[in-house]
């Protein structure tokens, strides 16, 4: 959105639009601006002044954001392929900070260009990370520092210049780990988003009790991070099974509570959600007798 017009980019070769939104009936026509042939895949297009910026499979794109004529391509230099369809993994979307834009790809690759002129110019590209992690969520930037976050980690990013104090250098403090879990409760990320001390969709822990089995209550109380009795609707965001979860809040309030979530979360894993991976899947199938659906595989890469 700018102001009140919007563009839209599609995934799948369905071109890209500009509309003036507001009106009254079936505003199609007259509220159309543009149509142009540019796509993306994942990413949302940034528009800085007169331009708009989308990645897509490794290159960059501008478009005039009056016209949706295409001014120019660029592509990506020293990018790797990140996996996914067409090698590609491009979640995150572009942003723009000054006269600098950030692409960050699914391996970590910051790419950073300057856009204060007509001709883009890519002026660097960064690796956040050695370690085997997957970037998903677009960067954010507040008080000079772009902050990040993979499949394992957060990342905070400030000047070269700046050294930051040990008070600062703390972000939050995790509760000591459960008896039995061993070495992997003490790893960063508790062993990844598909390790023993996962969550459903890779956030926080994995409700395993001491024996290494699901335990509900355990699920429950993770989850709950400001330990009031209940799960709320911003306590799930980002949990890739959210939308699963919601369903748990029989009494409409926007929170589920541990009783709503202990009764609950047999039938919600029962069909097909739930998993034996390691001996500690949580299944209730009562009296249906239909045969187990396969299961999904651990996600590639971490």
């Amino acid at each position: 959105m700018d102001g009140k017009r919007g563009y839209a980019f599609t995934g799948r070769g369905g071109g890209s639009i500009a509309l003036d939104v507001g009106g009254k009936g079936d505003v199609s026509e007259s509220n159309t601006v543009w149509t142009g042939n540019e796509n993306a895949s994942f990413a949302s297009p940034v528009r800085h002044k007169s331009r708009l910026y989308v990645v897509s499979r490794g290159v960059l794109t501008v478009v005039d954001a009056e016209t949706g004529e295409r001014l120019d391509q660029i592509r990506l230099k020293g990018a790797r392929q990140t996996g996914g369809r067409f090698g590609s993994l491009d979640y995150a979307s572009p942003i723009v900070v000054g006269d600098r834009l950030y692409y960050l790809n699914g391996s970590g690759q910051m790419f950073v260009f300057d856009v204060s002129k007509e001709d883009v110019e890519q002026v660097s590209v960064n690796l956040v990370t050695n370690e085997k992690e997957t970037f998903w969520g677009s960067p954010a930037v507040s008080s000079g520092r772009m902050v990040l976050r993979s499949s394992k980690h957060l990342y905070c990013v400030m000047d070269k210049g700046e050294t930051p104090k040990p008070t600062e250098n703390v972000v939050a403090r995790a509760d000591p780990p459960a008896p039995g879990r061993g070495n992997s409760a003490s790893r960063p990320g508790g062993g990844g988003p598909s390790g023993p001390a996962a969550g459903p969709g890779g956030r926080g822990p994995g409700g395993r009790g001491p024996s290494g089995r699901f335990d509900p209550a355990q699920m429950f109380n993770g989850m709950d991070t400001d330990k009031d009795g209940k799960v709320t609707m911003a306590e799930l965001e980002g949990n890739r099974m959210a939308d699963r979860l919601k369903t748990l809040d029989k009494d409409g309030d926007d929170a589920i509570s541990k009783d709503e979530f202990t009764s609950g979360i047999a039938g919600l894993f029962s069909r097909g959600g739930g998993s034996n991976r390691g001996g500690g899947g949580y299944r209730s199938r009562g009296n249906d007798t239909r045969p187990d659906r396969p299961q999904r595989p651990e996600s590639a890469g971490v």
